[in-house]
């Protein structure tokens, strides 16, 4: 099955979190660096494969020019679906992967920026569940009730059901990182993400804060509505700051081709990019072993790889004590 990788990214003024108190301008160039990088490393391991930025304004030239040497199709989409003001500023950008959606030309997996490819990605393994045109997700597995963006995933069905006037029932929160779409359920997911939009636009709806925050909220909604298959062989998301060290989707990374970082945006994915800047042909030229412990390195990975495998041995040490028991 012929596929794409996209990754929609909005310029627009908004609040990441992960990014402190930058200026839109700074935030703006850290995320072009991101992209950049993300692509680099998709390149390196998939010559093949189709490349693609969705954004709503021109480039940077020099941005511009360097996507276009390593093959990557730059395709400029209004940003139709922006959410209202009272919205608040924070991810303001997320909705955009809605316009991207109602662009896309072939089925397309969506990835966010801050991503880095650490080897090729071996889509055979889905190839049965392709044939059966099912939406990829990444399931972070979180818990029904964990407050994520202000909502937990039982409050987002609650207010999806009463503005739609439907009775879906609590599935499991989708992340918005990595998210497969073939082409043939492109129209009818669009059609079910614009009757929720209608209702969560509407000036009463949001005066009564029924509206969901982010994509992801949206995403784990539309996706119980059609059959689906797990991208958590694909994909994890991975925190690094110094309060919280965790790897979410899974035990272990190294056998992954994509890694989510959310918290390296401004540092490590920045030293891989200034890395690239005058060491391109070494970084083609790295080993796997080189650069798996040059991920690692740059990345703050080392103390996260090793508290996760120290957090593994005491479950499996535990549940062999109650097998004891």
């Amino acid at each position: 099955m012929k596929f794409r990788i996209a990754i929609p990214f909005a310029q627009i003024e908004s609040i990441n979190p992960n990014l402190g108190q930058s200026s839109y301008q700074k935030s703006r160039d850290i995320y072009f660096k991101n992209i950049y990088t993300c692509f680099f490393s998709i390149r390196k391991h998939n010559p093949e494969i189709t490349l693609q930025l969705f954004t709503n304004e021109k480039l940077p030239p020099s941005l511009e020019r360097r996507l276009e040497e390593i093959g990557v199709i730059t395709t400029i989409v209004p940003f139709r679906f922006q959410p209202p003001s009272e919205y608040g500023d924070i991810f303001r950008g997320c909705f955009y992967i809605f316009d991207a959606i109602a662009q896309m030309e072939e089925s397309t997996l969506f990835i966010d920026p801050d991503v880095i490819c650490s080897q090729e990605i071996g889509l055979v393994q889905y190839k049965e569940q392709f044939a059966q045109e099912r939406i990829g997700i990444f399931d972070p597995k979180f818990s029904e009730t964990k407050r994520i963006n202000g909502l937990t995933h039982v409050e987002a069905v609650s207010i999806y059901n009463s503005l739609l006037g439907t009775s879906v029932s609590p599935g499991r929160h989708v992340g918005g990182e990595c998210f497969f779409l073939p082409i043939s359920l492109r129209n009818r997911l669009l059609q079910d993400f614009e009757k929720y939009w209608q209702e969560a636009t509407r000036k009463t709806h949001i005066l009564e804060k029924r509206y969901l925050t982010t994509e992801e909220h949206i995403l784990s909604l539309l996706v119980l509505q059609f059959p689906s298959f797990d991208l958590g062989n694909l994909i994890a998301r991975i925190w690094t700051t110094k309060t919280y060290r965790k790897i979410e989707g899974r035990e272990s990374i190294e056998e992954l081709p994509l890694w989510h970082l959310p918290s390296e945006k401004e540092k490590g994915l920045m030293r891989i990019y200034d890395f690239l800047d005058s060491n391109k042909i070494e970084y083609l030229n790295f080993s796997r072993n080189e650069e798996i412990s040059f991920l690692r390195k740059s990345l703050s990975l080392n103390f996260v790889m090793i508290r996760n495998v120290i957090s593994t041995t005491l479950s499996f040490v535990k549940k062999i004590g109650n097998l004891r028991k």
